[in-house]
């Protein structure tokens, strides 16, 4: 159903800010920030220099505005990290057996701009908090 974990979201007002934390933890930036419309955010993803086969990558969001949906988040939460995202080989199969497991889904599956258009999905419980899914991303 899940595979491995494909990133760790982080979400916040002064994405630069991240980013040259990170980069004093070895991690670089994989492309250019994408624009995301849906979500009215930046995004960057970044990976570790020394990355091993497998290891996640960082991806930073940005809300571009205060209609952002993750503009409340970026601004109250005192935490900064929002979700993981797993890859999954089939979206629909895994997330008909997230809802027979009594997951939420927050967002239905849609084209991830910033993960080469891949199919996403977000769900969400109480014992898990957030997270993603990503039908066979592009890169990892």
């Amino acid at each position: 159903m899940l595979g491995t974990v494909h990133h760790i979201g982080f979400v916040m007002c002064d994405i630069t800010r991240a980013e040259n934390h990170f980069a004093s933890l070895g991690h670089v930036r994989r492309a250019d920030p994408i624009e995301d419309d849906y979500q009215d955010a930046e995004i960057i993803f970044l990976e570790r220099k020394e990355r091993a086969a497998g290891e996640p990558l960082i991806e930073l969001v940005k809300p571009r505005s205060e209609r952002s949906r993750v503009y409340e988040y970026a601004v109250k939460s005192k935490f900064r990290i929002h979700h993981l995202c797993y890859v999954t080989e089939n979206i629909e199969a895994t997330a008909a057996s997230l809802l027979e497991k009594r997951f939420f889904q927050v967002t239905p599956a849609m084209n991830a701009p910033a993960i080469g258009n891949s199919l996403i999905s977000f769900f969400y419980s109480r014992e898990t908090g957030l997270f993603e899914i990503v039908e066979r991303p592009p890169f990892s």
